[in-house]
């Protein structure tokens, strides 16, 4: 058996306000939703939620820590540590989205940083009042793929960067555009030259693939490297907040030559870098670190090795794609025509499968230019990730690895006959079940996007084929995007001008049975914001109202708030705000509807003429507080389980005031402990708490009875048969007798006390009294 524990449900108890946490409203503004007293939350709560049976002496223990961020405030960079205990089991550990957990110490420590937010608190996402309708970088080349991100920080709004490869002398030309005004950001006019990210003037070179990216915190990771044709080799960061470089994790000095890098790919909390000598790189976040053994070997027969051109960009890393499910990376690569798949386990940094894995494929790619590889991940109805699969340009047009196995498996082809090019999709799928491909710039018939619905394994509906956008010649498409509205982002040659392009799939015009471009409906704005996860299993999360800020109503003609079905798009509850709004919605009436499910809110405007705002859309949330899991592994010797976790931040009398960047924020530590049982199937240990008594032993181990030990008799009492008699008072070592004077009478009487501290009592005359 396991041994399950219960966790104590926070309840969460609310009085009105006029003002919501956070301080996002007005007071003036009223709220039917209630505010809670979150304050009264304890900040830090850990349990064992089980523990397993015991084996070979050791035993696992789960654990849940509840953080309640009661200081009314978003904490950026916020920490929870957890340790020091026994073991914490590589790979267990589990956070909210966009945190990061690392452990330390030799596995004792657990240390999770990210973003903390109020158990009842407030998301936010920007928006334009209108997309520009003209899309022009300025500056030369030719790119991958897309990197939609949305700035906070001023100057704020909505971005596209790309980054060009094909560029002199050799440095990646990195480009930012302005959607709100359709031209470069501002300081970004002809683009910049991509840092290494060390302290260096360096340059990224171009040199490989230069499409993979992770945005974490608005810090962008990327595979960087030297200008040099052997130069340095690593994990660059870029702050998009702040516009400047944040780090290199360099791999080496002097790369091998030849040796090409594409990535890198999020597993957990690693980037990991695929090299054409057949070498994975790791690095450990947030603070980029090595990882254990920080590289690794993949056979060496799945990887395509090229000899580098000095002088100009070499595309050898497009014959590596990478992709993750859980734990694992999936890395597909070619060599002498052929494809292959190979898989990684970041927790146990061992190969998936066996050695005779992967296999080669039933025939050699036949594209039509260029031997790239690509690769996709292939999801059945129920939008679980099942395989990993290639296309090529001839039958039988795709190649699938099972994901568990390694082994070959026959799918329903998708799309047969269309060139992926670099592999670069859009993948929809956590949020549409729908997966967008692009006919590549190797494809004679390009310019062309498809749509497949994993949820029907079919085409998308309402299109022809599959078809569900296309764009004017001459252009010739690298990869594309998703951003967080849905929109789909096309980028590739030729340089400039019309080398990004962009659709809506939620806005097919049904003529056409073709997509508008993203803003043909000037003044639509979707948002779908997500319940935070928790670790420990689903917990109820309730939706409270939908505000906007940043846009006077009447600076509109038309203001609308929907809130729609997150699938059906469903209209769930409209509010119009005109004439005089206020902008504020409450949708608490919805619980029933929309607890625990993803909020998809529409906002439909009509801005007058010459109005330029930034709104926010913020929504109000009530949840529990956030949760950290991870598991430890313990000895049965080791005696009891104690353990502390702990954080530290503003303490609730001077965070609403104080916080947020002012000095006199007054810091406060907070922690709390949980034991642990010992598990089950442990041997027993006499002696220790709820054990029986250790017998005694005489000097041969021999055991000695005890008296009133189980199957010894009862220890004898004094003034019995042959036992010493019972000790009186005012004897050596015993309390004094009372003084007491008894007046008899007949044989009775009562005994009065002599002293005022002695209590009264009734007593029949006595010797003792004379």
């Amino acid at each position: 058996m396991v041994l399950k524990i219960g966790i104590l449900a926070t309840a969460l108890v609310f009085t009105s306000s006029a003002t919501l946490a956070g301080g996002v409203l007005s007071a003036n503004k009223k709220v039917t939703t209630n505010t809670p007293k979150s304050n009264t939350l304890p900040v830090l709560q850990k349990h064992a939620t089980s523990v397993s049976n015991a084996s070979g002496g050791n035993y696992t223990v789960d654990w849940v820590v509840q953080y309640a961020n009661t200081s009314g405030q978003t904490i950026t960079n916020a920490t929870v540590k957890d340790g020091a205990i026994s073991t914490i089991i590589p790979g267990s550990l589990q956070q909210p989205a966009g945190w990061m957990g690392v452990t330390s110490s030799g596995n004792t420590i657990a240390t999770w940083t990210g973003t903390s937010v109020p158990p009842f608190g407030v998301m936010t996402a920007p928006f334009p009042v209108a997309m520009s309708s003209t899309l022009t970088f300025s500056g030369s080349g030719d790119g991958y793929q897309p990197i939609p991100y949305t700035k906070i920080s001023a100057p704020s709004g909505p971005r596209i960067y790309v980054r060009n490869h094909h560029q002199t002398p050799n440095a990646v030309l990195f480009k930012c555009l302005d959607l709100t005004s359709g031209t470069d950001c501002m300081g970004w006019t002809g683009g910049k030259k991509l840092p290494m990210g060390d302290s260096s003037s360096d340059g990224s070179g171009t040199m490989g693939n230069t499409a993979e990216y992770e945005i974490i915190n608005g810090k962008m990771y990327y595979a960087a490297m030297g200008v040099a044709t052997s130069g340095k080799m690593g994990i660059g960061c870029y702050d998009l907040e702040t516009e400047s470089k944040c780090g290199l994790t360099l791999f080496t000095a002097s790369r091998p030559l030849g040796l090409l890098i594409n990535g890198p790919w999020r597993v957990g909390n690693e980037l990991y870098v695929a090299g054409t000598n057949g070498t994975l790189y790791c690095a450990t976040l947030p603070a980029l670190g090595f990882c254990v053994g920080a590289s690794y070997a993949l056979p060496a027969v799945a990887i395509k090795v090229h000899v580098d051109l000095p002088a100009f960009d070499n595309v050898g890393a497009n014959y590596l794609a990478g992709k993750v499910i859980g734990d694992k990376l999936f890395i597909t690569s070619t060599k002498s025509g052929n494809k292959y798949t190979n898989c990684f386990n970041a927790t146990t940094k061992t190969a998936c499968w066996s050695a005779t894995l992967p296999t080669i494929g039933t025939s050699a790619y036949s594209y039509a230019s260029s031997n790239n590889v690509s690769n996709f991940l292939y999801y059945n109805t129920g939008g679980t990730a099942i395989a990993i699969c290639s296309m090529q340009t001839a039958s039988p047009y795709q190649y699938c690895v099972d994901a568990t196995t390694g082994t070959s498996v026959t799918l329903p082809v998708v799309f047969p006959g269309l060139h992926m090019g670099a592999g670069l999709e859009a993948d929809a799928s956590a949020s549409t079940g729908k997966t967008y491909f692009v006919s590549s710039l190797y494809q004679a018939n390009n310019h062309k996007a498809y749509c497949w619905d994993w949820t029907t394994a079919n085409v998308c509906t309402g299109t022809t084929a599959g078809l569900i956008a296309t764009h004017t010649p001459p252009l010739a498409d690298y990869g594309s995007n998703v951003d967080d509205q849905g929109c789909i982002w096309v980028y590739g040659d030729p340089g400039v001008p019309g080398n990004l392009w962009h659709f809506d799939p939620n806005n097919i015009d049904p003529n056409t049975q073709l997509a508008k471009p993203c803003g043909a409906e000037a003044g639509k704005f979707i948002k779908v914001f997500q319940p935070l996860k928790y670790c420990s299993g689903a917990k109820p999360f309730h939706w409270l109202s939908v505000a906007v800020t940043g846009a006077p109503i009447t600076n509109y003609t038309a203001f609308t708030i929907n809130v729609l079905h997150p699938t059906s798009n469903a209209v769930l509850l409209t509010q119009n705000l005109m004439p005089a709004g206020p902008m504020l919605v409450d949708i608490s009436s919805l619980d029933a509807q929309t607890l625990s499910q993803p909020l998809k809110i529409e906002v439909v405007y009509t801005p007058k003429p010459n109005v330029h705002d930034k709104p926010i859309l913020e929504v109000h949330y009530d949840g529990p507080p956030m949760e950290f899991c991870f598991k430890s592994e313990h000895k049965c010797d080791q005696g009891p389980i104690t353990n502390k976790v702990s954080t530290e931040f503003p303490d609730n009398q001077s965070a609403r005031a104080s916080f947020g960047g002012q000095s006199n924020a007054k810091a406060k530590l907070y922690t709390a402990q949980a034991n642990a049982p010992t598990a089950p199937g442990c041997p027993s240990t006499c002696g220790t708490a709820g054990q029986p008594l250790c017998p005694l032993c005489d000097c041969l181990g021999n055991p000695v009875p005890v008296c009133g030990t189980p199957g010894q008799p009862p220890c004898p009492k004094c003034g019995q048969v042959g036992q010493p008699p019972c000790p009186a008072c005012g004897q050596a070592g015993q309390p004094l007798c009372p003084d007491c004077t008894a007046t008899p009478t007949n044989g009775s009487g009562t005994v009065t006390p002599k002293n005022a501290s002695q209590p009264r009592s009734s007593a029949t005359n006595s010797s003792i009294f004379k």
